[in-house]
């Protein structure tokens, strides 16, 4: 049971970085640049595992920092191009 709690807490914390960084993006469409997001959104999971978390008492993950910097650059990136439309190299 200890392995399905790891993958449920891993599954949360990725989608949470997910839609935070999708509503970030959205929130400053035009105010902010989309590599400034991403990077503080790095530098905040970065925080979260090597500061809080051991902090908390628990251990550093490298494969959590992973996904929640995969997860919330993808979402960044999805909602650039809802937003601005896809880039006219990708078409």
């Amino acid at each position: 049971m200890p392995h399905a709690k790891r993958i449920l807490s891993l599954a949360f914390w990725a989608f949470a970085f997910g839609v935070a960084g999708f509503l970030v993006r959205g929130i400053f469409a035009h105010g902010i640049e989309t590599r400034f997001i991403i990077l503080a959104f790095w530098l905040l999971a970065v925080a979260l595992e090597f500061v809080i978390k051991p902090a908390l008492g628990g251990r550093r993950d490298l494969v959590s920092l992973t996904l929640n910097c995969t997860a919330a650059m993808f979402a960044i990136i999805a909602m650039k191009w809802m937003i601005e439309g896809v880039h006219p190299w990708l078409r």
